[in-house]
């Protein structure tokens, strides 16, 4: 087996099973045992986070690639990082909170806590790291992996009160003080296999808990947790992943407080960027407001003096409208009585007598002239 490490300090842990996304009632247990369990982490660290005043130093909230070999690939949202050898100890071979961890066929890594919990995935894995509270000022630490197939070895030094270190499956959780053991997801089952200390398995609904002690396995379906003493089979393959996981060195752990005081320091830097931009941004507004201000009472003014303007173009043509009609019914009335008097004066073209006498002349005409 290929060597490898992870550090972190916890006081539970929660041992999943295998996650198919075509069993969706086993998708659905699973997002809420991890829901649940965040909650629970949330209140502890909050907890611990309240009572503590004295600052402490910044911790990696996550975990360090110690070791890689063969196809490791880490997948942060819609971006996909492979880690080779060359990157470990930088800031792109380190899993994060909400981070997922694949490996290939031929795909083995080990990482390490700051807290020192140390985790080995074998091929064809896939885990995620729910959730990662590291104070190691205060000797505290919340851990939480979801496995969804492959196998994880994992081996968590002893953890202070208030810590945790948990696993969880589709079908199982585990929680744990301190021990060495492996998690398998197969074919929709997940066996834990425990080599020192304790592991204290539930099954899928919580309905039924076994403790199981070193030497024992504990295989958990959707319905049972059932536990047997560990076959020459299972110790070998115990003895095969627990061997050689390589820590983080002092090296790498100089690497890693640079990278940490590296961050700080930017994020310190970017802070003060934001507050100046801030300012910047809160002056340029004032000043806007300010000419918006002023723009707008050019505007009203402007309107006004339009206003008053339009209103005398239109009292001049009102004015105008009104004289020129009275012109017009004046010049009306004078044509009309002009006309009048021009009837009066004109002679009728026929009298009555020359009208009389045309008719006796019609008369006295014999027919045929």
């Amino acid at each position: 087996m290929q060597p490898f490490l992870f550090q972190t300090d916890l006081k539970k842990q929660i041992d999943g099973r295998r996650f198919s996304e075509s069993d969706r009632p086993m998708k659905s247990n699973v997002l809420r045992r991890t829901a649940a369990a965040l909650a629970v982490t949330f209140a502890l660290a909050t907890g611990v986070i309240a009572c503590k005043d004295k600052k402490t130093p910044a911790d990696l909230q996550g975990a360090v690639l110690t070791a890689v070999s063969g196809q490791v690939t880490l997948i942060k949202g819609d971006t996909q990082t492979t880690v080779t050898a060359d990157k470990l100890y930088s800031k792109e071979a380190m899993l994060l909170s909400g981070m997922i961890l694949e490996t290939g066929k031929d795909g083995k890594v080990d990482m390490q806590f700051q807290t020192g919990t140390q985790l080995r995935v074998g091929p064809s894995s896939r885990i995620k790291l729910e959730n990662a509270q590291v104070l190691t000022g205060e000797n505290f630490s919340q851990t939480l992996i979801r496995i969804d197939s492959g196998s994880l070895y994992t081996k968590v030094n002893r953890l202070e009160k208030g810590s945790s270190f948990s696993l969880i499956t589709p079908t199982a959780t585990a929680s744990v003080r301190g021990t060495d053991f492996l998690t398998k997801v197969e074919e929709g089952e997940s066996s834990v296999l425990v080599q020192d200390g304790a592991v204290a398995v539930t099954d899928d609904e919580f309905k039924k808990e076994e403790v199981v002690e070193g030497g024992n396995k504990a295989e958990v379906d959707n319905t049972s947790v059932d536990v047997k003493p560990l076959d020459e089979e299972d110790k070998k393959e115990l003895q095969e992943y627990g061997s050689n996981i390589q820590g983080i060195t002092e090296q790498g752990r100089q690497q890693i407080d640079s990278i940490l005081q590296t961050f700080e320091e930017n994020k310190a830097e970017i802070m003060k960027a934001i507050e100046g931009q801030k300012e910047a941004n809160k002056e340029l507004i004032e000043g806007q407001k300010e000419n918006n201000r002023k723009l707008i009472e050019g505007q009203l003014e402007s309107n006004r003096q339009l206003m008053e303007q339009q209103k005398e173009r239109d009292r001049e043509a009102k004015e105008a409208i009104e004289s020129q009609g009275k012109e017009d019914v004046k010049k009306n009335v004078e044509e009309g009585r002009q006309g009048i008097e021009e009837q009066k004066s004109q002679k009728p073209t026929n009298t009555q007598s020359e009208t009389q006498s045309e008719l006796d002349r019609i008369k006295k005409q014999k027919p045929g002239n």
